[in-house]
Order: structure tokens, then C-alpha cells, then sequence
């Protein structure tokens, strides 16, 4: 009844269409001085519309035409929403209920235009920052009625909002919507937005009906444009569409109809679908610094279709995205500035021997076992502890060098690589690779190793099916993340896949394409990167699985965790065709962490995939390990600290367990 009731209250914003494509055009966006507007604006009635947005007032106590709204407006720093711009207002409940509409740029805290503008004499005082959030976002008591009113221009649709964290009452909602809406010239348009769960579930009891509510869910459903990763970038514009990136090179950008699970290097990616932020693609264009982004209706777009293998400057930003022709001389200099000019010498310490524990072992094991087995080490030392897989082992790089080394597979790789075909014919190139992996998988292996395996595997696990994951010198790293280059397989001391087949396997993975191509490309030495596996049980009884940030890469003024977490086994970093995670935003600027959801799974029957309590559970292991690696790899304030933890609810108990941990790659 509520998707029925905002839909109807949709086709009355076509009204209002005109007006706001000249509120967008009198500059909402985030330059706070644009250029007059080239679209002349109908004769305005009202005397109280300012004749220009400059100087820009310091509020306004009503918004009376779309001037009125520009010249106090602001474009939401977060790419959660392009195409938007956005007002806060304060209701002064001591003061006659006043309302002023503030100005964005000048204020861009409530707290910061309260205590500058209204903490005067005769009235309950603005107090502290501390103060001013406990009073007026959660107490009972409080004085100020705190909202934004925001224009989604790809939806068509103007949202009155609070924010995550206020513990706002449904009565206190329905009296501020009939308070605001005489005070704009498109009040009649005007639709709350209940952000929070706690928002959403008061609307839902006691809301519908008595005003005009949109759920961010549908809300999130009609944008058509979708930043995931910003930056600009130059290359040939490619129409793949659902082909082969097999093709592609450093020098495209590719504009594909999904997100393929990987992708060769690449100047940039633009998909019609639109794609889960923490897939394998779009940890890719993070660290490689490439623009990622999607577009509903992109293969039919004037802009993509007039420039099609034409050379292209593409910038994405948060709001908007440029595409334009670019000339060559620009486009070589970037290309040659995104390149190292160094190579990367990958740490190889071949002293390190046996099957070692991870708990004996920590983060300076990188060189001897990898970054992703060295990740789970340290994490064994993190107190309180955070639930990992069953007392994991690695199996250290010097097993994988002498395995080449025993079947000469050393000198294959040493005259594939001094080849210059290698980095001239992909065609000979994948060919080569291809029988490389085969013979590494076939070729003999040492039988002590084996043996040392079945028997640590079998007395500590049983005939339990086991997982051999990569652990490389060359991923997971702060500088380069290789997300999705390498694999993993399940073996068994019985009844299933060997597992010294599991093994060679995943050291046959170090030379796959795409990963050959990535080291290319970034000028890692082939000749130094070596496989490491780390081993503990399989997970066999999913219930929930998912990804977290330790970041709001969104919004990094507003501190908190994003997270995408799916039903079951069902894939968050490799999603199939149409399958939506539960993607939220858990806001830590909070006494409590408060959670704002974009979407729900498709998969879950419309509700949380995780209940409450976990998601609390979640918060205090993922702050554990996010202050845990923080002094290890925190550089400064310009570049934001995070850490990428991937994690499990395993079971009918749903024990929560974290599969893996990683810096997110940081800006030089």
C-alpha cells in the first residue's frame, strides 16, 4: 500500500519537473559559484523570490521559488544518491516553532548554525557538540526539530529526511511534514523518507496513510546513475555489451551489460546493470585507480553511442559523470602516469618450512606464507578474540618453489617470461599460461609433504572437507589488492577431491590470465611472486555471508562500516544475474551504532538477512579488528584507513566467523 501511495504522489512531482531542472541548473552542485544559468526561468509572481542566489543568505524562512531553494542548497557529500541537492532545516520549538532553511555552505553541521545563529538568551542553551546530539537527536526533552529536505533528480522525487541516528517520534515526523509544507513552493510534491530501521518501522505502524512516505529501498531501486569508484581516466570507448573482455586492454574503457566476475586491466568500467560496490570489479578499479561506474540505458545514451571507439576522457564523480572526446597526447599521459615507473620486488622468504600454525606466527610472516595467511596470523593475537575458522595452518611458499623446482617447472616459467611474446601476443600468452597451470597441477609432488598433510588434516579434522585458499606475496597488500586474481579448492583425507590435488591447484592458479596480466601491467616481477595456502575446514553450512568495509566510503564525514551480506552461500563478491544483497550503512558516530539500509536481499522473503544482535555482534568484531590493524597501516588523515573483512554465519547457531581480513588499498 505505501510503494502504491508514493507512486501516486510521483506523478504530481511532474509539476514541479521544470522548476527543478532550474534549481539544478542555478548551481546545487558542489561548486558554491557557478555560472549564471543559460535557461531563462518563467516570470516570477512571488516578491519574496530573491533576484539572484548571491550573496548567498544565511537562511531563509521559507523557500518560495526554485531561487530561494539554490541559494541555500548543497549537493549531499555521499555518492549514495547522484543527481540530488539538498536543504537542512531547524524547527525552533521554543521560539513559535521558527524554521530556518540554512545555508549549506556556510553551515554544514545543525549544531554549527544552532550555536552561531539561535543560542541566545530566553532559551534552553545549544550547549556542547556532545550535549547538543544527546539532547536534540535523542532526548525527549528536546528543542530543535532537526530534518533535510532533498531533490533526488533521478527519481523526480523531493524527500524530507532525518537522520540515521534520531530518535524522532512518528508524532513529531507528521508535525514537522505539516509544518514545512506551506514554507515551499513545492510542498504539495513533498514525501518523507524514513531512513533508519527504527524511522521505517514507526512509518510503517503508524505513518502510512496520514502523510506520503518513499522507502529507500524504491528510492535506491529508480536511480540511474551509480558511481562506484571515482577518478578520471582516458581510453578507447568499447561497447562490449554481454561479449568477451578477454580482448580488452589497458588503453579501453569498457562499457559491459553486468560485471563480469574479473576483468583484465582496464582505463575503466561502465555498466548498464547495476553492480554490488564490494564485488571483485569494483575492488579492482579501487586499486587500480580506475573510474567504475553504472548506467541504466547506457548502450542507447547519445553521449556513449556518438563516441564509440573514440578516445574519451571519463571522469566519475559523485554526483555526475563527464564523458568527452579527448585528444592522444593527453590520453599518453595519463596512461603513463597510472603505470609505476618501478618495478615491485615481492618479499620471498624461502626459510620458512613445515606446516606452522597460524597462532605461532603473525603480520611479518608475509614473506614466508603470504598476506592473506599473515592477516588470519596476526588475527589470532587480536583480545578479546574475533571467531576464526578452526585452528588454520599455512602451507608456506618455499613447498610451492620446490614443487617448480623438482619438475623444472622453474625453467618453463623463465623461458616463458623471457619470451617477448609474453608481453606482445595474448593469444600465445594465454596459450602458454594454460599449459603451464595444467602441468603444475599434474606434475609430481613430494611425498612428505603429502603425507604431512593427511596426517596433520586427518588428526585434526577428520575426513572433514577442507579448504586450500591462496595466500600470495602479491595481494591483499596495502599498495595492491588483487581481489578475485586467485583461487581456491576443497579437498578430503577421504571421499572427495585429494588433497594434494587442492593443493596444486591452487599453486596453479598464481598464473592465470588475468593475474599474469595484473602483475604485468603493474610491474610486479613474476619471477619473485610464489603461492602459499592456507588451510582450515570448508564451509559447508552457510546461513548468511558477506563483506564489511571498516570505512563509509560513501560519505568519510560520517564515520561508519559498509556492509553487503547475502542469505546462504549465495555470492556477495560474484553475485548472479539479478541476485541484491542487504546493503547498509552502520553509522559509528553514535552512542550506539545506528544502521541505514539501501537495499534489501531479493533472496530473504524482504527481510534483514542478519538479525539485530548480529549486526551488534558484527560492530564489535569488526571494530576489534579495525582498531587492531590500524597503528600497522594507517599513513595519514588525507587517505582513509579501513580495513575489507569478509565473513561468515555458519550453521543452524549461525556462529559468526571471519574468513578473511585485508587493508583497503590507500591513495599515494
Amino acid at each position: 500500500m505505501a510503494r502504491l501511495w508514493w507512486r501516486v504522489r510521483l506523478r504530481q512531482l511532474t509539476v514541479w519537473a521544470g522548476l527543478w531542472g532550474l534549481v539544478l541548473a542555478w548551481g546545487c552542485g558542489e561548486d558554491p559559484s557557478p555560472a549564471p544559468p543559460t535557461t531563462e526561468e518563467p516570470p516570477v509572481v512571488d516578491p519574496r523570490c530573491p533576484e539572484s542566489i548571491y550573496p548567498r543568505p544565511r537562511y531563509l524562512h521559507e523557500l518560495v521559488c526554485p531561487r530561494a531553494f539554490s541559494s541555500v542548497a548543497t549537493t549531499p557529500d555521499t555518492s549514495l544518491f547522484a543527481n540530488a541537492s539538498s536543504v537542512k532545516f531547524v524547527i525552533d520549538l521554543q521560539d513559535d516553532d521558527a524554521t530556518y532553511f540554512m545555508d549549506g555552505v556556510r553551515y554544514d553541521l545543525h549544531f554549527t548554525f544552532c550555536s552561531e545563529e539561535l543560542d541566545k538568551p530566553g532559551f534552553d542553551p545549544v550547549g556542547t557538540h556532545r550535549e547538543f546530539n544527546e539532547r536534540q537527536y535523542r532526548g525527549s526533552d528536546r528543542r530543535f526539530l532537526l530534518g533535510t529536505v532533498t531533490y533526488y533528480g533521478d527519481q523526480g522525487v523531493v524527500a524530507m529526511e532525518f537522520a540515521t541516528g534520531d530518535a524522532i517520534t512518528a508524532p513529531q515526523v507528521l508535525f514537522a511534514y505539516r509544518h514545512i509544507v506551506p514554507l515551499l513552493y513545492f510542498g504539495d510534491a513533498l514525501i518523507y523518507r524514513p531512513i533508519s530501521l527504527d524511522h521505517e518501522r514507526a512509518a510503517r505502524e503508524e505513518l502510512e496513510g496520514e502523510l506520503p512516505i518513499i522507502y529507500t529501498e524504491d528510492l535506491y531501486a529508480g536511480i540511474t546513475y551509480q558511481p562506484l569508484n571515482g577518478g578520471e581516466s582516458y581510453g578507447y570507448l568499447r561497447l562490449v555489451g554481454a561479449g568477451s573482455v578477454d580482448g580488452l586492454r589497458p588503453t579501453d574503457i569498457a562499457v559491459l551489460t553486468e560485471a563480469p566476475n574479473d576483468i583484465p586491466p582496464v582505463a575503466g568500467v561502465v555498466t548498464e546493470s547495476f553492480q554490488t560496490p564490494l564485488s571483485h570489479v569494483n575492488i579492482l578499479s579501487k586499486n587500480r585507480g580506475t573510474p567504475n561506474m553504472a548506467l541504466r540505458g547506457v548502450f542507447s545514451a547519445p553521449d556513449f553511442v556518438a563516441l564509440a571507439d573514440k578516445l574519451v576522457r571519463l571522469r566519475v564523480e559523485r554526483q555526475r559523470y563527464v564523458l568527452e572526446a579527448a585528444s592522444l597526447t593527453e590520453a599518453e599521459a595519463y596512461w603513463d602516469s597510472i603505470r609505476p615507473t618501478e618495478t615491485f620486488v615481492p618479499p620471498l622468504d624461502l626459510t620458512v618450512g613445515g606446516l606452522p600454525d597460524l597462532n605461532t606466527l603473525d603480520l611479518t610472516a608475509i614473506p614466508a606464507i603470504g598476506a592473506k595467511a599473515s592477516h588470519m596470523a596476526e588475527m589470532t593475537h587480536i583480545d578479546p578474540p574475533v571467531p576464526l575458522p578452526d585452528r588454520p595452518f599455512a602451507v608456506p611458499f618455499v613447498h610451492y618453489r620446490e614443487h617448480m623446482h623438482r619438475n623444472h617447472l622453474d625453467e618453463r616459467v623463465e623461458a616463458m617470461l623471457s619470451d617477448a611474446r609474453f608481453m606482445d601476443d595474448p593469444v600465445w600468452r594465454a596459450r602458454e599460461l594454460a599449459l603451464l597451470r595444467e602441468a603444475i597441477e599434474t606434475a609430481s609432488i613430494d611425498r612428505d609433504l603429502v603425507a604431512s598433510l593427511y596426517a596433520k588434516v586427518g588428526a585434526r579434522w577428520g575426513d572433514r572437507k577442507v579448504r586450500f585458499r591462496s595466500s600470495t606475496n602479491s595481494e591483499d597488500l596495502a599498495n595492491f589488492n588483487g581481489a578475485g586474481l586467485y583461487v581456491s579448492y576443497s579437498g578430503q583425507t577421504s571421499g572427495g577431491r585429494p588433497l594434494e590435488d587442492a593443493a596444486r591447484k591452487v599453486w596453479a592458479s598464481l598464473w592465470t590470465d588475468a593475474a599474469a596480466a595484473e602483475r604485468d601491467f603493474y610491474r610486479i616481477d613474476h619471477r619473485t611472486v610464489a603461492m602459499a595456502l592456507l588451510v582450515h575446514p570448508a564451509f559447508v553450512a552457510e546461513e548468511a555471508n558477506g563483506v564489511a568495509l571498516t570505512v563509509n566510503l560513501f560519505n568519510t564525514r560520517r564515520p561508519g562500516y559498509y556492509i553487503n551480506v547475502q542469505a546462504g552461500e549465495a555470492s556477495v563478491t560474484n553475485p548472479g544475474p539479478g541476485d541484491v544483497p542487504d546493503q547498509f550503512i552502520l553509522y559509528t558516530w553514535y552512542d550506539e551504532p545506528e544502521a541505514e539500509y539501501l537495499a534489501l536481499s531479493n533472496l530473504n522473503g524482504g527481510e534483514p538477512v542478519l538479525s539485530w544482535p548480529e549486526i551488534l555482534e558484527m560492530y564489535a568484531v569488526l571494530t576489534r579488528i579495525h582498531d587492531h590493524f590500524k597503528p600497522m597501516y594507517f599513513r595519514d588523515s588525507r587517505h582513509p584507513y579501513g580495513m575489507d573483512v569478509e565473513f561468515k554465519f555458519e550453521g543452524p547457531e549461525r556462529q559468526l566467523i571471519i574468513k578473511q581480513a585485508r587493508p583497503i588499498p590507500q591513495g599515494e
